[in-house]
């Protein structure tokens, strides 16, 4: 994290006490951020989208936040999604949870648990 950004965060939440023990974050936006750059695959916008968790994950680890959970897909988004597109974001899902849970991976952004809620679901009839 920027100094910049940390102190932003600190100053923010100075009057709380600190850190929050829970943050949760909605990943959003991958999709028209591939397309407003002209990407080849909307799955590449997804693929940078989820990249970023782990640096995320350890912003979160310096500033002594507990606990992350990160949705990565909707309901909603599964549902309007054609089989392709699922088919690349379970398989980008399932990257980097194998990544942050590799042995390689830095202590300081590897989870003491990560639990999976993503289920297959067929995208809905219209």
């Amino acid at each position: 994290m920027t100094e910049l950004a940390a102190a932003r965060f600190a100053s923010k939440n100075a009057p709380t006490g600190g850190a929050p023990r829970h943050l949760g974050i909605v990943l959003d936006g991958n999709r028209r951020w591939a397309r407003r750059r002209g990407l080849a695959s909307v799955a590449d916008g997804h693929r940078t989208g989820f990249a970023k968790i782990p640096e995320v994950l350890a912003w979160c680890a310096e500033l002594g936040i507990e606990v992350v959970t990160v949705w990565m897909l909707s309901d909603d988004n599964i549902r309007h999604r054609t089989d392709n597109e699922l088919a690349d974001l379970y398989r980008i899902d399932e990257d980097i949870i194998a990544r942050l849970t590799s042995a390689s991976s830095p202590s300081a952004t590897t989870p003491t648990r990560i639990r999976s809620c993503t289920t297959r679901a067929a995208p809905s009839e219209p």
